[in-house]
């Protein structure tokens, strides 16, 4: 199916996939489009239909909290030599404090999510036609648009890479713990990551905020006929891409 921007909408409807791979702006102009098809119904109905879609976009995220599934809450705790017994301590503390506050949330969200499902998810869906999968990649994905996707059915997979890494270097996996929302998921099969200092090129602690070097079988040769810019691609060694 050969589509464009101003037919996507019905030919997704036409032809309904099961898995959308796309960038972020599209889901972001669907995401619009459901919104304003909800406003321009009956004033009553426009006001139930969004209430029930922030409470779902709610329950999900306080859900991703409890299965260990938000990137806040999925982190190893600070190594003690790095922080301190104390950070450690602060940093269960503040998982304990999430988890108790996200189990409450979700308790009394469910049955406004579970009321959503019934009323407003399975039109949206049936008007989106995607059957299964989103799967996000080519620019930063907003944290609700992954809400909204969420919470009417939808498994969405945000992935991360450049062209000179053919592209993709890694995404959110459907595997239990491998769609960690707010990351990029692990790396794709064959490739490995590294995160060094970016002046240093020596390896950080766990946690810490760095430079990606990535080496796999997706990684580019070099860049045609310009050796000095691959010299610089490739300043780690050892096929050790600078992302």
């Amino acid at each position: 199916v050969y589509s464009n921007i101003r037919r996507l909408r019905d030919d997704l409807t036409a032809h309904p996939p099961d898995h959308l791979v796309v960038v972020p702006l599209v889901l972001d102009t669907l995401h619009a489009r459901v919104l304003q098809r909800l406003r321009a119904g009956p004033p009553a109905r426009a006001a139930v239909a969004t209430a029930l879609l922030a409470a779902g976009a709610a329950y999900v995220r306080a859900a991703r909290v409890l299965r260990g599934e938000a990137l806040t809450h999925a982190a190893w705790p600070p190594a003690a030599e790095v922080g301190g017994w104390a950070a450690v301590a602060r940093w269960w503390a503040a998982r304990v404090g999430a988890a108790v506050a996200a189990a409450a949330a979700a308790a009394v969200l469910a049955p406004l999510h579970a009321l959503a499902g019934k009323l407003v998810y399975g039109k949206i869906r049936e008007a989106l036609g995607v059957r299964r999968t989103v799967i996000s990649g080519g620019g930063s994905l907003a944290a609700h648009l992954d809400d909204f996707y969420e919470a009417i059915g939808l498994t969405v997979l945000n992935g991360w890479g450049l062209t000179e890494t053919s592209p993709v270097l890694a995404c959110r996996r459907t595997e239990p713990g491998q769609n960690i929302r707010g990351s990029v998921g692990v790396p794709t099969p064959g490739t490995q990551l590294r995160v060094v200092h970016p002046d240093s090129l020596q390896p950080l602690a766990e946690g810490r905020q760095g430079l990606v070097l990535a080496r796999g079988p997706g990684v580019m040769g070099g860049y045609y006929r310009d050796e000095a810019a691959t010299a610089r691609a490739f300043r780690a060694g050892d096929g050790w891409f600078d992302t």
